[in-house]
């Protein structure tokens, strides 16, 4: 599954510049289906890639914030509901900005630490069908960057692309998990053409 979006990684408050909005994507999988495969092996790999923009000038590597204009970091849901989950990426985004190291209840193959470095992160969670099951939430966030602690520069209002590729597989072949997502993700489409109609 891919998916292209656009985020605005920052806001102006009081004359500050703070983070402004996440996002939360809901995958299509097939709950029942998973369920009922139990202890089967599966392996979900997350790539999330976009573009910074480098800073300017001759400011160099002197802080975390100098090179980059933002960053965006992914999250799985676990077994968390939406409510603990959104209260859970906010509290990583307010961690991250206070210098604290990631983390994350999902025993990734690499783990944020390692994943979050550059533009382009990717990770493998290797797990059993029936805890996949429940993890049908990605949240994506984002960091400061040099757009937010140099305000006068006036980029901190820009929206920005990125692309999130999701890829599910399972040793198992006779096992179908790609015509119960299809079928979700059409039913999905035509339910947000038909709101907009």
């Amino acid at each position: 599954m891919v998916i292209q979006s656009s985020i605005s990684p920052f806001k102006k408050i009081k004359g500050s510049i703070a983070l402004n909005e996440m996002h939360l994507h809901k995958l299509p999988w097939p709950e029942e289906v998973l369920l009922s495969l139990g202890e089967l092996d599966v392996k979900l790999r997350i790539t999330l890639s976009y573009y910074i923009e480098p800073s300017p000038g001759e400011v160099g590597w002197k802080s975390r914030y100098s090179y980059s204009s933002f960053g965006l970091r992914f999250d799985m849901n676990g077994s968390a509901t939406e409510e603990q989950f959104i209260k859970r990426i906010n509290e990583a985004a307010k961690d991250e900005e206070d210098g604290k190291p990631p983390s994350s209840n999902i025993d990734w193959t690499l783990g944020p630490n390692t994943r979050n470095k550059g533009s382009i992160h990717s990770d493998i969670w290797e797990t059993t069908a029936s805890q996949l099951a429940t993890s049908n939430m990605i949240g994506i966030y984002p960091i400061s960057g040099w757009w937010s602690k140099r305000p006068w520069l006036k980029r901190w209002d820009r929206e920005v692309k990125y692309t999130l590729i999701v890829t599910l597989s399972t040793p198992a072949s006779e096992i179908d998990l790609y015509t119960p997502i299809e079928v979700a993700t059409k039913i999905r489409n035509k339910i947000i053409i038909d709101d907009k109609n």
